[in-house]
């Protein structure tokens, strides 16, 4: 073989034979651009990534890439969206294409909000996109595919994932702006963009260890500026006191003022305060938060009965029984009534006979209800005169 082609290229060198002009034709040769030619031989280095389109790319413009949930073992995330036709957009990677069209246009500012997506993360920087008026070609994997539209979606048309996920893409706008946390105090719905969620937290104290301020008790810290008078307690029963706020999650110090003025606040034990302070600590991501009941200026629940067997039981109070003085008896404490116990200290409704009306004042004939027999009874005896 290597002889003919010798032979051949000698005689047409002496003009014994002609050969055919090859032409060899350039153009683009990236089936990722725009103007990719499929009869192109040689790349002239004319390839538009980015062409004639109304999408936005670059800064401010926020593309969420996800995979769909149904059937793998993310699907409960899914939630109600994709039985809606959408997806959950909570549960993807975020990012900005960027490229002048000179080149493949590609995804920077990564970020995997929830963390369960370092996959598809790793994934997103290394494919590169074309953009051609309304359509998406994607180089993944090793293949070249148009992203078919569907809606405000964009979805593979091959699977990407190991189990059979195929991906999606759509503009941050494409969805609602709220809060997609059902435990939060603004939740908007479980298919929009989670943006700024709050949630109601609790803070309580109970007071019952100090003499509490006739200006009452109040909450400062980092989320009021640390103002001793923005923000007033409620008392509550067994001396405990509340306050509810709405907040981000995030990281807050903050202390119980026995008054209307800081330095009338809690000093904390270094063993529960935030790190170089006496301040107590707030640190959480979303969810309910419980921070207990301590005891005002205390780690712990204040000392008290912890038992309801005995008169003495405070319900927030730390486990001691030498709090526990006076166990329960329960009984009619009624002396009037027809079945008076006068070893009962608990009433535990029971009481009958003459005194055990008074629980129900109009109740005459003693059957636990005010009904048209009593006041029949009533007129009955209307007008008799009791020596």
């Amino acid at each position: 073989m290597k002889h003919f082609f010798s032979t051949t290229a000698l005689l047409a060198f002496y003009g014994l034979i002609s050969m055919p002009t090859l032409h060899a034709q350039s153009g683009c040769t990236d089936a990722l651009a725009c103007n990719f030619d499929a009869s192109a031989i040689t790349d002239d280095g004319s390839c538009n990534y980015l062409f004639d389109t109304d999408l936005p790319v670059g800064p401010g413009n926020i593309w969420h890439v996800g995979v769909f949930l149904t059937g793998t073992v993310y699907e409960p995330l899914a939630g109600p969206c994709e039985a809606n036709g959408s997806v959950n957009p909570n549960l993807s990677i975020q990012g900005i294409l960027v490229g002048d069209g000179s080149a493949p246009l590609s995804m920077v500012d990564i970020e995997d909000p929830t963390g369960l997506l370092s996959e598809l993360a790793g994934l997103a920087s290394t494919v590169g996109f074309g953009i051609c008026g309304s359509d998406i070609t994607v180089n993944a994997l090793g293949e070249d595919f148009l992203m078919i539209q569907q809606g405000d979606l964009y979805v593979s048309p091959i699977p990407v994932g190991p189990n059979g996920e195929y991906l999606w893409a759509a503009l941050q706008q494409s969805f609602d702006i709220g809060c997609a946390d059902p435990t939060a105090a603004n939740y908007t719905g479980t298919c929009d963009v989670s943006m700024e969620c709050t949630y109601n937290v609790a803070f309580r104290v109970n007071m019952s260890n100090v003499d509490v301020s006739a200006e009452g008790v109040h909450l400062a810290g980092s989320f009021n500026g640390w103002s001793a008078q923005s923000i007033p307690m409620v008392p509550l029963s067994y001396d405990v006191y509340e306050v509810i706020l709405e907040l981000v999650p995030g990281y807050y110090e903050y202390k119980f003022v026995n008054g209307n003025v800081l330095s009338a606040g809690e000093y904390i034990p270094y063993a529960c305060a935030a790190e170089f302070t006496t301040n107590r600590l707030l640190e959480f991501y979303g969810g309910v938060v419980d921070l207990g009941v301590p005891c005002f200026g205390s780690c712990t629940a204040c000392a008290g009965c912890s038992s309801p067997l005995y008169l003495e039981f405070d319900p927030f109070a730390a486990g001691t029984l030498a709090a526990c003085q006076t166990v329960i008896i329960p009984g009619c404490t009624d002396a009037s009534a027809t079945n008076f116990n006068p070893s009962a200290n608990a009433d535990n409704g029971t009481c009958e006979g003459s005194g055990s009306g008074t629980a129900c004042p109009g109740d005459l004939d003693g059957d636990g209800a005010v009904t048209s027999s009593d006041l029949l009874s009533f007129l009955a005896l209307f007008g008799v005169i009791c020596y």
